[in-house]
C-alpha cells in the first residue's frame, strides 16, 4: 500500500482493486498479487524523472474515468497533475455516483480535477509565487468538453448535480 500510495502511481488501482478482498481473499487474488510484485521487480530500475517536458515547468492535468463498466455500475475516475514532466499528485477512486453516461463520468471526474487544480495552485503560490498562467487539464471526452464550456441549460444533463457544474 505504501508503494502505491507514495512511490508507485502505476500500480495504484490495481492494490485498491486487490485490497477489497483482503479479509477474504482467494487463490485467484493470491495470484494478482504475485502479478505486481512480478511487475515491481521487472520495473524496478525505472522511477519518476522531472527534467525538460514540452509544457516546461507548467502544472499540467489529466482526467478521465471508466464510464460505468463496474459491476456495481459506479466509474472509476483518475486524474494526475504533472509540473515538468514529473507527477506531483494522483488520484484513481470509485465515483460516488451511479453516471448514465460516460460524458457523466467524465465531466464529475472533471470538476473534481478542478478542485484539485485550484488546491495545487492555491499550494503553489503560497510556497513559491503565484501561478500566472491557467492550467491545463486534458480531458479525452468531447461530449465532457463541451459540457464544461457551454452553461445553458440541457434536457440531457438536467439530471447532473449542481455541484459538478462547478467546473
Amino acid at each position: 500500500m505504501y508503494l502505491a500510495l507514495a512511490t508507485r502511481p502505476d500500480i495504484a488501482y490495481a492494490i485498491a482493486v486487490l485490497s477489497c478482498f483482503g479479509v477474504n481473499p482467494g487463490s485467484a487474488h493470491w495470484e494478482a498479487v504475485k502479478r505486481v510484485f512480478k511487475y515491481l521487480k521487472g520495473t524496478k530500475e525505472l522511477w519518476l524523472t522531472y527534467g525538460m517536458f514540452e509544457g516546461g515547468e507548467r502544472l499540467l492535468g489529466y482526467s478521465d474515468a471508466d464510464g460505468n463498466m463496474a459491476e456495481d455500475h459506479h466509474a472509476i475516475s483518475g486524474c494526475v497533475f504533472l509540473i515538468d514532466g514529473g507527477t506531483i499528485t494522483w488520484s484513481s477512486k470509485k465515483q460516488d455516483i451511479v453516471s448514465l453516461s460516460t460524458t457523466e463520468s467524465k465531466y464529475v471526474v472533471a470538476a473534481h480535477s478542478v478542485k484539485e487544480a485550484l488546491w495545487l495552485k492555491s499550494l503553489i503560490s503560497q510556497i513559491f509565487e503565484p501561478l500566472t498562467y491557467p492550467i491545463e487539464i486534458l480531458c479525452n471526452n468531447q461530449s465532457a468538453i463541451a459540457l464544461t464550456q457551454d452553461y445553458q441549460y440541457h434536457a440531457c444533463s438536467k439530471h447532473i448535480d449542481i455541484h459538478f457544474h462547478f467546473i
